[in-house]
C-alpha cells in the first residue's frame, strides 16, 4: 500500500523542494550595518540581534529586531550597558539576554565586562539583572528549559576558563554547574536540540579544536563525547539547529571559511552541505527560525559583511514531486479553535502522517492522515507560528505556515 506523509513544523519547513538536491542558501534583505562578533536571539519567531563590532573597530550597543514573513529589519532600544562585541545572547521565554563581552575600539584599552541585561520585546525596554560571577568574553551560551548556560570564554587577554554558568530567572540568579571536560577554550559554537546542547570546537593558545560534546543539564549537567567534527577545528564558527539537526558554518583555522555542515543527532554523523553564498568569514551570527537557518555579517578578508542569508533544508524527493507544490491547504489560516487541512494530491494508495512542530522545532502534535482532510484543534497548543511539511513515501514534498491566534 502506498501512503502520504505529513508534517507540520517550524524547524522543518521546506519552502523548496529539489528533487536529490542537498540543501540551499539564499540571500535575503541585508542587515542595516556591517557588523562581526553580534549577539542574537530569537523571540517568537523574529529575532533580535546587535551589538558587536563595526566595520571602523568600534564597538556598538545597538538592538534590531528581524521578521522574516517581512523580510525587515526594525530598530528597538540600545542596550543601556556599554557597546560590547564577542558577548552572549539567549532568550528564555518572551525575554532575551545579554551579556559579557569586552568594550574595545581603537582609542580603548581592554576591558572584560560581566553585567547582564534582560530585553523585553513587549515595551522594548531593558532591565539590568544580576552580574555574573566573572569578566568574560569569547564564550558561548544557549538556553535549555527556561535557564540560560554559558560555558567555557576568556576571562582576559590570554586567560581562559572551563567553567559552566548557569543563569535562573526565577531567583535573578548566577551558579556555577560543571566544566566544560576537555579543558579551557575560547571562541566555541554551540545549538540546542530538544533539551540538550551540542558545542565544541575554538581554541586555546595552541590549537584549533574539532572536538564535539553534548551537554544535558537535565541529567545532573552531564557530558558525553559525539563525533568529532570531521574537518579543520576552528574559531568563530557560526550555528543554528533545525529539527534534529545541528549547523556549522565558516569561522577561522588560520584562514577564513564558507563551508557547512550538519550534525544528525540521532545517528551522531555529520555530513557536508553547500556553502554559503558569498566571501568567506568568521564571526557571523547565526540563528534559526522555524525551518530555516539564517547567517549574516561577520569578517571576509576584504572587510566586514552585512549580507544576510536563509538556509533550507532540501531532501532528496518523489516523482513528480512538482505536482505538489500547492497540494496543502490549510482553511482558515490564522484560527481561534481549529483548522482543517486538504490534501489537494491525496491518494489512499499512498501514506500519510501529520507532524506540528512549534517555533523552536519542538513536536507537538504526531498522526497518521487517511483521508483528503484532517482538522488540527487549537487544544493546549500556544498561540503562535506553526508549520505543516508534507511527506510523501517518507521523502518531503511541500509545507506550508499555521498560524495560531
Amino acid at each position: 500500500m502506498r501512503k502520504y506523509i505529513l508534517i507540520v513544523p517550524t524547524i522543518l519547513l521546506f519552502t523548496i523542494l529539489v528533487s536529490a538536491a542537498p540543501n540551499a542558501w539564499r540571500r535575503v534583505t541585508d542587515m542595516t550595518w556591517k557588523r562581526e562578533r553580534a549577539v542574537s536571539f530569537v523571540i517568537n519567531s523574529k529575532a533580535y540581534f546587535g551589538m558587536g563590532q563595526d566595520s571602523a573597530n568600534f564597538t556598538m550597543k545597538d538592538l534590531w529586531e528581524y521578521d522574516p514573513i517581512t523580510d525587515t529589519y526594525t530598530q528597538k532600544a540600545d542596550l543601556p550597558g556599554l557597546g560590547r562585541r564577542d558577548a552572549f545572547g539567549f532568550a528564555i521565554g518572551t525575554k532575551g539576554y545579554v551579556g559579557g563581552g569586552i568594550d574595545t575600539d581603537i582609542f580603548d584599552a581592554l576591558r572584560v565586562l560581566k553585567d547582564f541585561y534582560e530585553f523585553n520585546p513587549a515595551n522594548n525596554s531593558w532591565s539590568q539583572k544580576a552580574d555574573m560571577l566573572n569578566e568574560i568574553f569569547f564564550l558561548t551560551a544557549f538556553a535549555i528549559n527556561g535557564k540560560g548556560y554559558t560555558v567555557c570564554g576568556k576571562t582576559g587577554q590570554a586567560n581562559y576558563t572551563d567553567n559552566v554558568y548557569e543563569y535562573d530567572p526565577g531567583n535573578d540568579s548566577w551558579n556555577k554547574v560543571s566544566n566544560f571536560p576537555p579543558g579551557v577554550r575560547y571562541g566555541m559554537s554551540s545549538f540546542v536540540i530538544g533539551n540538550k546542547a551540542y558545542m565544541g570546537f575554538g581554541g586555546d593558545d595552541n590549537l584549533f579544536k574539532y572536538d564535539f560534546y553534548e551537554f544535558n543539564p537535565g541529567n545532573n549537567y552531564s557530558w558525553a563525547q559525539k563525533m568529532d567534527f570531521p574537518t579543520a577545528g576552528r574559531t568563530g564558527a557560526s550555528a543554528f539547529a533545525i529539527g534534529n539537526y545541528g549547523y556549522i558554518s565558516c569561522g577561522n583555522d588560520g584562514g577564513f571559511k564558507k563551508d557547512c555542515w550538519e550534525y544528525n543527532s540521532i545517528t551522531d554523523n555529520w555530513v557536508q552541505r553547500s556553502d554559503i553564498q558569498g566571501d568567506i568569514r568568521k564571526s557571523a551570527l547565526a540563528f534559526s527560525i522555524g525551518t530555516k537557518g539564517y547567517l549574516g555579517g561577520g569578517k571576509s578578508d576584504d572587510g566586514t559583511k552585512r549580507d544576510l542569508q536563509e538556509y533550507s533544508q532540501i531532501y532528496e524527493g518523489v516523482e513528480n514531486i512538482s505536482s505538489y507544490s500547492n497540494s496543502l491547504k490549510l482553511s482558515p489560516n490564522p484560527f481561534n479553535d481549529f483548522t482543517t487541512i486538504t490534501l489537494g494530491n491525496f491518494n489512499s494508495k499512498d501514506v500519510t502522517i501529520l507532524v506540528i512542530y512549534d517555533c523552536k522545532g519542538a513536536i507537538v502534535e504526531n498522526k497518521n492522515i487517511t483521508t483528503t482532510t484532517t482538522n488540527i484543534v487549537k487544544g493546549k497548543l500556544d498561540a503562535g507560528l506553526y508549520y505543516v511539511v508534507m511527506n510523501v513515501n517518507g521523502k518531503t514534498v511541500t509545507s506550508t505556515k499555521m498560524c495560531i491566534q
